[in-house]
Order: structure tokens, then sequence, then C-alpha cells
């Protein structure tokens, strides 16, 4: 046997597992790895989400649309990511439309609810 396998062979049957795990996740990348395991980044750290949009919020209230416009983008790409109808992107693309419209933007405000509007009628569609 070759010096790799002598050194496997060697090892108790939870370390090969692990070490199986760590080779496998090399080229699956870390996100996708998470998702392997079941460990779904967005839902890991839903404080991140509410860390974030909550800045967003406290600018927008402050009338700083400027600012909450900055932080709201941020925001809704990363929302992007989650489902249709997770409630996190629903209120952030809202939120991000209501800026825009504060801001005298109704062309992007007009997009950003018609992305919302979208999602909810998706998410609410009945079957």
């Amino acid at each position: 046997m070759g010096v790799i396998t002598d050194f496997i062979s060697g090892l108790e049957m939870d370390t090969r597992f692990f070490l199986f795990l760590i080779l496998l996740a090399a080229p699956l990348g870390a996100s996708r790895w998470l998702r392997f395991i079941g460990t779904d980044q967005k839902k890991a750290a839903p404080n991140a989400w509410e860390a974030h949009i909550g800045a967003g919020k406290r600018a927008y209230l402050r009338g700083r649309f400027e600012e909450a416009e900055r932080v709201l983008r941020a925001v809704s790409i990363e929302a992007d990511g989650y489902p249709p109808s997770d409630p996190r992107l629903l209120s952030t693309l809202n939120l991000l439309s209501d800026t825009y419209r504060n801001l005298g933007n109704a062309e992007k405000a007009d997009f950003y609810h018609g992305w919302a509007r979208k999602n909810w009628d998706a998410a609410t569609k009945r079957v």
C-alpha cells in the first residue's frame, strides 16, 4: 500500500469521515459546503440581516435617505438570495421602494415596489 493509504488506514473511523468531509468541502466552496451539511448561512445568521435592516430603518426614520439608500441597497443584495416569500426580502424591498420615493426617484421606487409585489403574489398564490 501507498503512504497515503497507510496513513488513512491507521486513522479512527470518525477521523476518516471528518477528513473525507474536509476533502469534499474544498471543491464545493464554503457556502455550498454549509448547505451540504445542512447549515444555511442565511438562517445561521439572521442577526446580520436584522442589524443591517435596522441601520437602514434608522437612517430612513431620521430623514437621511441617501444613507438609507446605500445601506438598504446592500441589504437587498443579500436578501436577494432569500426565497421569494421570505418576509426579510419583502420588507427590504418595500423599505427601499419607500426610500427611493422620498428621494424623488419614482422609477427606482416603482421597480423595487414591483419586485416586492411580484414576490408577494408568488408567495400567496393559491393552488
